[in-house]
């Protein structure tokens, strides 16, 4: 078998079929049907994608069709879910900015979640969520959530952003109008993933069923119940008796 590089994510789609795509550390890009037969190794224009693939996102149009979204260093690139073709490279770096930073992680945030359209949103090495309109691509914003790299980012509700820091931190931050509304530190070393739980019920144990007694064994019961009443008035009698 031939030696693979390790993943470094990955997204379903396709259109008809599932589909799966996977990024490696050595930022090649596959896609594989759901029985693990390759489909093909994607690729830019430019050649391979520079740096390991960092993250795979799945933006799903209101318009139609499908975009899938890789990370790769400082970069994010999108591709047609369906075709697996190529539409166009964004930089991640901020307004005025010289260099762009390591995109670290992706999230996709319905319409329903804004004001307006789908947004992608990208955690980068600098602190930054940088978020794109996945219609247009523009660029939406560029906020600053943390003074260290951002590591994992999590829709909470519909309302909120969770974004993961190096140092522990969570931010959150809300959708409609990306304000970063509080920070608290819960981890002491960096945040390596989030993962939303929408229904706590799933972590308590299932309350106990009474076990409910056939009417054979209520007859059975009652029976012996009775039985048990008539020895005891037997035994009486006999010791009233006997005291006479």
């Amino acid at each position: 078998a031939t030696a693979r590089p390790a993943v470094g994510g990955a997204a379903a789609c396709g259109a008809g079929a599932s589909l799966l795509w996977s990024g490696s550390t050595k930022g090649t890009l596959r896609v594989w049907d759901t029985n693990g037969d390759a489909m093909g190794t994607l690729s830019v224009p430019h050649g391979r994608m520079p740096g390991k693939v960092r993250a795979l996102a799945l933006a799903v149009l209101r318009s139609g069709g499908a975009q899938v979204w890789s990370a790769g260093n400082s970069a994010v690139h999108v591709w047609d879910a369906d075709s697996g073709n190529w539409e166009v490279t964004l930089r991640a770096a901020a307004p005025g900015a010289a260099r762009a930073p390591k995109v670290k992680c992706l999230l996709c945030i319905p319409s329903d979640c804004t004001s307006y359209t789908q947004t992608v949103w990208a955690g980068t090495g600098d602190g930054r969520v940088q978020v794109w309109d996945a219609e247009s691509r523009g660029l939406v914003a560029s906020v600053g959530v943390s003074a260290c790299k951002l590591t994992a980012l999590a829709l909470v509700g519909k309302q909120h952003v969770w974004a993961g820091d190096a140092e522990g931190t969570v931010s959150i931050v809300r959708t409609r109008d990306r304000v970063v509304l509080r920070a608290a530190r819960l981890h002491v070393h960096a945040i390596s993933a989030l993962l939303v739980v929408s229904d706590a019920g799933l972590l308590r144990p299932a309350p106990a069923v009474p076990i409910q007694a056939s009417a054979d064994e209520r007859a059975q019961s009652r029976a012996s119940s009775a039985a048990d009443k008539g020895d005891e008035a037997s035994g009486a009698g006999a010791r009233t008796g006997a005291g006479a």
